[in-house]
């Protein structure tokens, strides 16, 4: 049985919907410099015009927020200072009690940091490996998005001054 005018009409809305959200996201994302606009080049300035081993100006503050993870969700207090890569820069801790060192890893922007978990009770390591691989990149001036890889898939919330 062949497609009647009415099916042919719907599909030509959704695809208009879909080409107005594709186009929303792209003028939204270029103000805001994310992806497909951020600066990823690997150079040695960033945007913000601080060095590729930094923590900028901007993300230097007490951040926090809930991360959904697959089996629970987690209050996040996360601090950052000022620090070079492979240097302690500052914590996190979360609503289980725990409490570990921030190591940068790649600063400039986004910033890419991991956490020394290896003086944590087991309970919090456990779930420090989860937050191994962190990324946080600054969204406005009071707003970060942290991501992590959890199994191969990225989970990500944002966190508020």
């Amino acid at each position: 049985m062949g497609r009647s005018v009415k099916d042919y009409a719907l599909l030509g809305i959704v695809v208009a919907i879909v080409g107005i959200v594709i186009a929303s996201y792209f003028s939204f994302a270029s103000g805001l410099h994310i992806w497909p606009y951020s600066d990823s080049s690997g150079s040695a300035a960033n945007s913000v015009g601080l060095a590729a081993n930094e923590v900028p100006a901007a993300y230097q503050a007490t951040w926090t927020g809930r991360i959904g993870l697959p089996a629970f969700s987690v209050q996040l207090s996360l601090t950052l200072g000022s620090g070079e890569v492979n240097e302690a820069v500052g914590q996190i801790s979360t609503s289980h009690g725990c409490v570990t060192a921030v190591i940068l890893k790649e600063g400039g922007g986004p910033v890419t940091l991991s956490l020394d978990a290896s003086n944590s009770p087991l309970v919090c390591h456990v779930l420090f490996e989860v937050f191994d691989h962190v990324t946080v990149a600054l969204v406005s001036s009071d707003s970060l998005k942290f991501s992590v890889d959890v199994d191969g898939r990225s989970v990500s919330c944002y966190l508020h001054r």
